[in-house]
């Protein structure tokens, strides 16, 4: 499923005294967006800034919606829209969530990660990995956190494409499958 899931509470109120509040007692403020309309969160700081160094760009977590009295209210399945931070500091002001269908396939970019050395390094190549990311539909439930792609038998002047990464079940490409991912070009003679 999901790697972590992370606690919420709903904000009762909206004003800019209320959020200013919150941020003062160690809450980040958030939207969360989706079907079912908008809700208003507070989220504990120091737990999520935490997360947030770790996470990579639209990875899916699972957020426990408290209400204001503690009492639980939903477990939502989300990514990540947007993060609004502070110029001079770099601290976060805002998180917007889009909230994810359990049922229903949605696209994501998953990073990849190169396995192994390649064989046209022997012969003077040098790897380019083309695609840092690649694009997959699946459902939200079982998005690997990353693939790997094996380079040991990529040879100078040669070119993977998409089509040979090797996907977990039930995961397609929404890329096309002649997409270049990794090369090995020759590399920069020494004069």
């Amino acid at each position: 499923m999901t790697d972590y899931t992370l606690p919420a509470v709903i904000r009762p109120e909206i004003t800019k005294r209320q959020n200013n509040a919150l941020r003062r007692d160690g809450y980040l403020i958030a939207n969360l967006h989706g079907r079912g309309g908008s809700v208003s969160l507070a989220l504990h700081e120091e737990t999520w800034t935490k997360y947030l160094r770790e996470m990579h760009k639209g990875e899916v977590l699972e957020i426990d919606i408290q209400g204001a009295a503690g009492e639980p209210v939903t477990n939502e399945l989300v990514r990540v829209q947007d993060i609004m931070r502070t110029p001079l500091q770099n601290r976060i002001l805002h998180i917007d969530f889009l909230r994810l269908e359990r049922a229903t396939e949605e696209e994501f970019d998953v990073p990849l990660r190169l396995q192994g050395v390649a064989r046209g390094i022997k012969d003077g190549g040098v790897v380019e990995q083309v695609a840092q990311s690649i694009r997959v539909k699946c459902y939200p439930s079982i998005r690997p956190p990353y693939l790997v792609h094996n380079i040991a038998d990529l040879k100078m002047n040669e070119t993977h494409t998409a089509s040979r990464l090797k996907l977990p079940s039930r995961v397609v490409l929404a890329i096309p499958a002649d997409s270049p991912v990794v090369s090995c070009p020759k590399g920069a003679s020494e004069d």
